[in-house]
């Protein structure tokens, strides 16, 4: 049986056709706005893991390169919760890989 490898540029393109936007929006809305893990907002686009925080770091939306964690005063909480919010995925993002490898 053989089995079918999608690349990045069919996936993207799935993605938008599926939601009517450029993945660039998407991605802001999955990764800003939405209360989704990586896990979960890649199960939702129907991409791989890998394939999702690919996206995420090429639209500098993962921890530490978000506009609002860089964004002035008039969103400092919201960068503030945002930060807090991808540090605790990124805690549970280890915790996953450590009982993943029967530590």
């Amino acid at each position: 049986m053989e089995v079918v490898q999608i690349t990045d540029h069919e996936y993207r393109q799935m993605v938008e056709q599926k939601y009517g936007m450029p993945l660039k929006d998407l991605m802001y809305e999955v990764c800003m706005r939405s209360e989704m893990d990586t896990y979960e907002a890649a199960l939702e686009l129907g991409v791989p893991h890998e394939t999702f925080m690919e996206w995420r770091s090429a639209y500098h939306l993962g921890p530490y390169q978000s506009p609002a964690v860089t964004a002035g005063s008039e969103k400092s909480l919201y960068g503030f919760e945002e930060l807090a919010r991808q540090m605790l995925e990124l805690e549970k993002e280890k915790l996953n890989n450590t009982k993943s490898k029967g530590h």
